[in-house]
């Protein structure tokens, strides 16, 4: 089982069993300061009734979209396009601030105009994306041309927020 199954198998675990808890204190409160509301509509003849989503079920499900498609745990490197010294090694420190694995950094050989986030393979693509969400980047390419999952090639549009 790769590592990531793994995560992705716990994260999962850990956020049914929150839904649990909550949903056996909720149960355990019943009654305590809840009122009822009876209802003395009927419902129309071949009517079904409605599934209803909560709160609680949007952020379960966001929580578990988010555990299968984003790994903070990829190797990642970040590249300095520019003439400023220690860029690199500015947005390593802001992404491992982040929780991402701890970023390898360097210089890039040519100049770029934008902030850019490589991933070699589409499965990368939503975790290539939170990076350059938490980056105020939005450009993502793939490609293959580096020799980490992740690289991040910091250009002179790059603010530090």
């Amino acid at each position: 089982m790769s590592a990531r199954v793994f995560v992705a198998i716990v994260a999962l675990v850990a956020i049914l069993l929150g839904v649990a808890v909550f949903n056996i204190v909720r149960s355990g409160q019943a009654g305590v300061d809840d009122t009822v509301a009876e209802s003395t509509a009927t419902p129309s003849k071949g009517a079904e009734p409605k599934e209803t989503e909560t709160a609680t079920d949007k952020a379960t499900d966001e929580a578990t979209e988010e555990a299968k498609d984003v790994d903070k745990t990829v190797s990642i490197s970040v590249l300095n396009s520019t003439s400023q010294k220690g860029l690199a090694s500015t947005v390593a420190k802001r992404l491992k601030d982040d929780g991402w694995k701890a970023p390898s950094t360097g210089n890039y050989r040519s100049s770029v105009t934008t902030t850019t986030v490589y991933y070699v393979s589409d499965d990368l693509r939503d975790t290539a994306q939170a990076i350059a969400d938490a980056l105020g980047s939005s450009e993502i390419q793939e490609s293959r041309d580096f020799n980490a999952k992740i690289t991040v090639v910091v250009a002179s549009d790059y603010q530090d927020s």
